[in-house]
């Protein structure tokens, strides 16, 4: 897993390089960014860690960023700064997936305190995307058959009403299952249908 990284979004320079510095000192991976445009170049697919993003940049809004971004890096939490207090924003701000919005000036144990919170709310998120991937690559092994004899054990089906479902003998239905419990890596019917939940959400 690639080591999380904390992106600093703020257009004015001195609070950049201020919030660099002081994450930074605290042991922490950061990078600075003035426009949503160097950000978006500079961030990878799949990378884990945090946005610390200002509220009102030049050209562009750190709330529509935060709804774009669940969708593109969804690996990332993000934490939204403000330079005064708005409650329908900070509504909207959470709403979207944010882990935290914080008031300017806050204070460095304020911050680090949110930050570490972030990063284990994207180092969770991270497990969880990375554990449905593989298990969408064990499902794409599957043959046509054993997808639809997987949906119907997922939802509760007995082998006898597969079979019946699917107009084959339950022998075959037992044969397809034991294969499809060897290629999803899966120990019992319940795994199976965790399996097939976390694909679905």
């Amino acid at each position: 897993m690639d080591t999380p990284i904390v992106f600093i979004l703020d257009d004015e320079r001195s609070v950049r390089e201020s919030l660099l510095a002081l994450v930074q000192g605290n042991g922490m991976d950061a990078r600075a960014f003035a426009t949503v445009a160097d950000f978006s170049q500079g961030v990878a697919v799949g990378q884990a860690g945090c946005l610390l993003c200002d509220i009102n940049l030049v050209g562009a809004n750190g709330l529509d960023l935060l709804e774009t971004l669940a969708k593109s890096h969804p690996h990332l939490a993000v934490i939204i700064m403000t330079g005064h207090a708005d409650v329908p924003a900070a509504v909207r701000a959470m709403k979207a997936g944010a882990t935290d919005f914080i008031e300017k000036p806050f204070s460095e144990e304020a911050l680090m305190a949110s930050l570490v919170k972030a990063l284990a709310i994207s180092a969770e998120k991270t497990k969880l995307l990375n554990e449905r991937s593989e298990i969408e690559l064990r499902r794409a092994g599957l043959t046509s058959r054993e997808r639809e004899i997987l949906d119907l054990l997922a939802q509760g089906h007995p082998n006898k009403i597969i079979a019946y479902k699917l107009d084959i003998s339950p022998r075959t239905v037992e044969v397809h299952r034991a294969h499809i419990f060897e290629k999803m890596k899966a120990h019992n019917v319940s795994d199976v249908v965790r399996m097939v939940i976390m694909l679905e959400t």
